[in-house]
Parts: structure tokens; C-alpha cells; sequence
């Protein structure tokens, strides 16, 4: 597990997508669930912090794609979550959590995560894809909206709803005064995120 920033983890060896951990005191937050057969690694790792799957209380899905959500079905029932996720991809977790648990976003809502996490909603990867944006670090949960496998870039064309419509949305990032990019794919990236940001439209 690498500390990113306060209270803010990020699970390692995962083999498709990021998995990232908010302790945020008692209050256990993960954010997307990554790829089958990866909940082994995601109990181990958060065993070494002292945390069972049980005891996580929120579970942020950026967006649908199998990726981020295989281990869903089984975090969620183990723990008892909350989860949030957009509403228009809420067909893409059916069956993987009981309904009482989901609590449906459109964008703008403001979680009590952290200090105040915003969902931001960025349509065109998927319906329903989502950034969170924690207010007081700085930090962006960007999901797919940006990834860092080989430096920054937007996610592959062929992975996207609809392009066009996903890169006229994901320019509204650059409005955000961000000091640590936490992508989907790859890295996290710290110091003169904006600009790296406004730099891929260029």
C-alpha cells in the first residue's frame, strides 16, 4: 500500500485499474474495486493497515466498467457499504449489490468524505462517469478520465461511449485547483497537475 497523502492510499499490484483507500479516522473509504480475482489482494492490503473488509463504510464507483467493479458483489455484501455511483451506470452494477446499499449521483453532490469530496460528473467514457474532487487536499480522483500508463493522456478512443462528447466534458478538470492526480490507470501524479491537464488539449 503507498501513502499518496493524509489518510489517502493507494493499493498496489493491482492488475488492471487503480484501487484507491480513504481512512479518514474510523471511516473506511474505497474508491472502484478493480479487476476478478483481485479481492485476495485487496483484503491483504488492507489488512496491513488494520482494516477488514468488513469495516469499510463507503464504496465510490467512477464509473462502470468491469475493471473497477468485479470485486463489487463481494465487498459490498461482506461490508455492508454504502455505494455511490452515477445513475447512468447503474445498469452496469446491477446484481452486484442489494439496492438499499446504492445511492445515485448526478453530479455536484458533495460526499462527507475527507473533508468534502464533489462528484463531478463527465459523461462519454461511460453514461455515468465520474471524478471526486476532495476540496481541502486538492486531490482528484479522476477514475478514467485520465490516465498515466505512459505519461498523461485521456483513455484509449476505443474504450469510450462517445468520444466527442467525453473530451468536451473532461476540459472542466483544468477548473479545479488540483495538487495530486489519482488516475484509474497508472500512477499518481504530483505538482503541475493543471497544466498537465490543459496541456492534453493543446
Amino acid at each position: 500500500m503507498i501513502k499518496i497523502a493524509e489518510n489517502v492510499f493507494k493499493l498496489e499490484k493491482m492488475l488492471v485499474s487503480q484501487v484507491y483507500l480513504i481512512k479518514d479516522g474510523e471511516q473506511v473509504t474505497i474508491i472502484d474495486t478493480g479487476f476478478a480475482g483481485e479481492y485476495a489482494n485487496i483484503k491483504n492490503q488492507l489488512n496491513e493497515i488494520g482494516i477488514e473488509p468488513e469495516n469499510i463504510n463507503y464504496i465510490i464507483i467512477t464509473h462502470g466498467h468491469m475493471d473497477h467493479i468485479a470485486n463489487l458483489k463481494k465487498l459490498s455484501k461482506i461490508s455492508g457499504a454504502k455505494i455511490f455511483v452515477h445513475a447512468d451506470d447503474l445498469e452496469r452494477i446491477d446484481g452486484k449489490a442489494d439496492p438499499a446499499q446504492i445511492n445515485l449521483l448526478e453530479g455536484g453532490e458533495e460526499l462527507d468524505i475527507l473533508g468534502g469530496i464533489q462528484a463531478i460528473h463527465i459523461p462519454g467514457h461511460s453514461k455515468g462517469n465520474m471524478a471526486f474532487y476532495a476540496k481541502r487536499s486538492g486531490i482528484l480522483f479522476s477514475g478514467d478520465c485520465l490516465f498515466n500508463n505512459k505519461g498523461l493522456s485521456l483513455p484509449p478512443v476505443k474504450f469510450n461511449d462517445d468520444t466527442e462528447l467525453f473530451e468536451k466534458n473532461v476540459k472542466v478538470l483544468s477548473e479545479y485547483d488540483i495538487s495530486i492526480i489519482c488516475p484509474g490507470h497508472g500512477p499518481h501524479i504530483e505538482g503541475n497537475c493543471n497544466q498537465r491537464i490543459e496541456d492534453l488539449f493543446e
